[in-house]
């Protein structure tokens, strides 16, 4: 495989056109991938950091499909793209499949046969499993057709699925002018032909001939470029031809005998491998025994034979064949350079550094573990580690639609406490005999999930009667997130990795966010033992994968299933969908229990709600979170809603302010202002009921009595003396939608089909 060019794009950002190369017989310091810039617009700067590939290759998308390497004949390479520079990358793997020398019992054989029009039938026998053809280098073996058409002498090679070759070389199919004679061209002159052959075993090698029927040999000396068809020294046909390694052209002359021959030794484009480059591998094997002696295995490949092998500071030295590998025996344990010589004048040296390890000692290797080993060097899964030690977590975040406070002084008041312990209805209030009584309006119609937060074994809701507590329905909560603990055993699959480790993939799907983060992970199945996670990588599909410290061992016998340790917070997201319907007509109260096999019941208590068939002049707020902002996690994306009375609203129409958005919501100026917006002024609120109110106005999701709004600015609020209320005001804009009426914003309403007014009546109508 020559050097080529494997990603081409623009990085608009960066002002920059980017050509990434690939050459997979570069070694030493020379870099196999490389990539080359230039502007885009040369009067314009350009800016390295900015670049984003715009070719739509993903990072870690297949570029090249395995092939076996030159340099490492055993190592499969894929190279994949990379999103920094210079933006694609290598992924080497030892001993690949397709890349296994061939066995010894190989018996596959390979039947070129080449037809008139050049074209070459293949045929196989005596092979083993699936076939792969290659008319080029013998290393991508992807082709899967029955047929060539050659133009110059080829070689056509054959692998099967046992890793068996097999090669023929073919010639293309000539048309002789008698034993040895090739016709390259006719003349017609004066309505006789002259034939112009090639012999390329001539009495002095490679010769050109002509001859002309009838054979009077009369034709003017010189043609002109007319007659002959061609301009002298111009290439006769399209095509080269290769005769070994050595590329024949054929040029016209004007004189006889009308061609010459041009030829190019050690042609690449003839199949020519330039002598590979000195190299040497080699791999160390450590003592059977505590204080034995290990060995050296060192493999050279490339250079002039016979070739020199030599391990520093032993004295051994050993003549060596190209390929093949070398054994060193009674090696203690350390590091040794392994150095091979050629033959060469003068002489090319190339060599490697080789650890001999110690004899291995199984045990745990990590410090943080309980039984920790100081001698061990290599880890063998048997870490333990103390349980980590659990605070109980449980409350129910403010953005819910209910308020709820735990109201019981306990001694798990201390571990779940709330910033308010004290229903609002039940406050003090200064100057008043009677405390007041708030209730929450709640139609049949509405919907209501909770949201708890906590690492109890179980919640449920506990419906009762406000007055007398009695229970009149319960409803179980479902865990719709779990996030402490150890999570769920997960199928997956092990596979060898660089340096005799252990990499980890997920048997089907995704690779979970939370064992992406994991620092460790236990195996259990086929494959057991607690092993750290030492990288996170991809392997030759491009799927993520962990790379662990398991000494690999070979594939497992059976399936593998993980846990990990889930420490993104320390609760899990349960949520209650409430259910009101049959209930009559009255007020009542939403208990939150959560019970526990070690801690008691913890239960928390919402304000009391009145629950009607219909509540008139009531402003309904609905609202939905995406993220975890105010405390909470909104996995279902459950919708939150408030119900106010209307008369809580005073008129304020937002004045001559100038729209900025469309009806969609994008950031454009409209050609005039409209009534859209509008300035909510809140007053004598309870104060929790305010702070939800102002956590509801800032979420993502906000619509009043239907209608999508956004809300502006920040929520401003004053404090009402005398008793703790409090006032505030936001000014809301429609999101979406105009009536036919709308009106100049300084002006009155022109008609009732405003999309959002509010109204004289002290309520907010929308229309």
């Amino acid at each position: 495989m020559a050097i080529q060019s494997i990603r081409n794009f623009s990085a608009a950002e960066a002002n920059l056109y980017i050509r990434v190369s690939y050459d997979p017989e570069a070694q030493g310091t020379t870099p196999r991938i490389t990539h080359t810039q230039e502007p885009l617009n040369p009067e314009l700067p350009t800016d390295t950091s900015a670049i984003v590939p715009g070719d739509n290759l993903a990072d870690g998308a297949v570029i090249i499909a395995q092939y076996c390497d030159l340099l490492t004949p055993t190592t499969g390479i894929t190279v994949v793209a990379s999103d920094q520079a210079p933006y694609a990358r290598e992924i080497g793997e030892p001993n690949a499949a397709m890349c296994a020398p061939a066995p010894s019992d190989c018996t596959l054989e390979l039947i070129a046969t080449v037809k008139p029009g050049n074209v070459v039938s293949l045929a196989v026998t005596k092979f083993k499993g699936e076939t792969w053809y290659s008319s080029t280098d013998k290393v991508v073996y992807s082709e899967k057709l029955a047929t060539y058409t050659i133009t110059k002498e080829t070689i056509i090679y054959v692998r099967d699925a046992n890793g068996c070759l097999a090669q023929q070389t073919v010639q293309p199919y000539e048309t002789t002018g008698g034993s040895g004679l090739e016709i390259i061209d006719t003349i017609i002159v004066a309505g006789e032909e002259i034939a112009v052959r090639y012999n390329p075993a001539g009495n002095t090698g490679r010769e050109v001939t002509w001859s002309q029927s009838p054979n009077t040999n009369a034709i003017p000396t010189p043609l002109t470029e007319a007659q002959r068809g061609y301009a002298e020294g111009e290439l006769i046909g399209s095509a080269t031809r290769c005769e070994g390694t050595t590329q024949v052209r054929f040029l016209a002359t004007l004189s006889p005998p009308f061609a010459t021959v041009s030829t190019t030794p050690n042609s690449l484009e003839c199949g020519y491998v330039p002598p590979k480059t000195l190299q040497v591998t080699a791999k160390g094997t450590a003592p059977a025994v505590a204080g034995g002696k290990g060995s050296i295995s060192a493999t050279p490949t490339g250079g002039t034979a016979p070739l020199t092998l030599t391990v520093l500071g032993t004295n051994q030295t050993v003549l060596a064949t190209d390929g093949q590998a070398s054994e060193f025996e009674n090696i203690d344990p350390g590091t040794y350079q392994v150095r091979v010589t050629d033959s060469a004048s003068p002489a090319k040296v190339a060599s490697t550094l080789v650890v001999v390890p110690a004899v291995v000692v199984r045990g745990c290797t990590d410090r943080n573990a309980t039984n920790y080993n100081a001698n061990a060097t290599e880890d063998d899964g048997s870490c333990a580690y103390t349980p980590q030690q659990r605070t109980p977590n449980f409350r129910v975040p403010l953005l819910n639609s209910l308020r709820f406070v735990l109201e019981e002084i306990t001694n798990n008041c201390s571990r779940f406490e709330s910033p308010d312990n004290v229903l609002f209805c039940e406050q003090d209030r200064p100057g008043q005999q009677l405390r007041p009584l708030y209730r929450q309006k709640v139609q049949y119609c509405d919907a209501h999930s909770v949201q708890v937060h906590t690492d109890f074994a179980g919640v449920k809701a506990e419906i009762r009667r406000h007055r007398t507590k009695e229970l009149v329905r319960t409803i179980e909560g479902e865990m719709v997130q779990k996030l402490t603990g150890n999570s769920d055993p997960l199928a997956v699959q092990l596979t060898a990795y660089a340096g005799d480790l252990t990499a980890l993939q997920v048997a089907s799907g995704s690779m979970p966010l939370t064992l992406r983060r994991a620092s460790r992970v236990t195996l259990s199945g086929a494959a057991s033992g607690s092993y750290r996670v030492q990288q996170s990588t991809y392997n030759s599909d491009g799927d993520l994968q962990l790379v662990l410290n398991k000494t690999w061992d070979g594939a497992p016998s059976g399936a593998v299933q993980a846990v990990w340790q889930l420490s993104t917070v320390k609760f899990n997201v349960w949520e209650i969908a409430l259910d009101f319907e049959g209930l009559d007509e009255g007020d009542y109260q939403v208990d939150v229990r959560g019970t526990d096999t070690t801690e008691g019941d913890v239960v928390a208590t919402s304000e009391p709600i009145w629950l009607a068939e219909k509540h008139e002049n009531t402003v309904v707020v609905d609202y939905r979170n995406k993220d975890n902002a105010y405390g909470m996690v909104w996995t279902t994306g459950i919708v939150a809603r408030l119900r106010f009375p209307g008369a809580f609203f005073l008129p304020d129409p937002a004045g001559t302010s100038t729209v900025h958005r469309s009806s969609s919501g994008a950031a454009v100026l409209l050609a005039s202002t409209v009534q859209r917006r509008t300035i909510l002024r809140t007053g004598a609120l309870p104060d929790w009921l305010h702070e939800q109110l102002f956590a509801a106005l800032r979420v993502d999701g906000l619509t009043i009595n239907g209608r999508a709004v956004l809300a502006e600015g920040d929520y401003k609020w004053d404090r009402i003396e005398g008793y703790p209320l409090s006032a505030g005001s936001i000014t809301v804009e429609l999101a979406g939608g105009f009536g036919t009426g709308n009106s100049d914003d300084s002006g009155l309403p022109l008609g009732d089909d405003n999309l959002l007014q509010l109204r004289r009546g002290g309520f907010l109508k929308l229309h």
